[in-house]
């Protein structure tokens, strides 16, 4: 831990950083889902990208929280099942991907 710093504070610090990300995301999404400042493949390929990328993050950080809880602790068998439908979302196949 850095000197200065508690547990409370960097957590958050941490909310913060988290909160100033997402709402950049939905901004930079919005944009190139109602703007369409590039060609149409490129808009469909970068909020193709934000998709997989919010999947990924969700599925990463719902299985952090999962790991965090003991094996007897209730809430771990809740954040199993919502991490795993999470990953399902990560496998899911984009729209216009063709093939298996």
């Amino acid at each position: 831990m850095r000197f200065g710093w508690d547990s409370h504070k960097a957590s958050n610090r941490l909310m913060q950083l988290a909160i100033i990300a997402a709402i950049g995301l939905i901004a930079v999404y919005s944009i190139i889902y109602f703007r369409e400042p590039f060609s149409a493949f490129t808009n469909t390929l970068l909020a193709d990208i934000l998709t997989v990328a919010a999947s990924v993050f969700s599925a990463v950080f719902a299985t952090l929280v999962w790991s965090m809880y003991e094996k007897t602790d209730a809430p771990r068998r809740v954040w199993g099942y919502f991490a795993f439908g999470l990953w399902l979302w990560v496998m899911e196949k984009p729209p216009g991907v063709i093939g298996i």
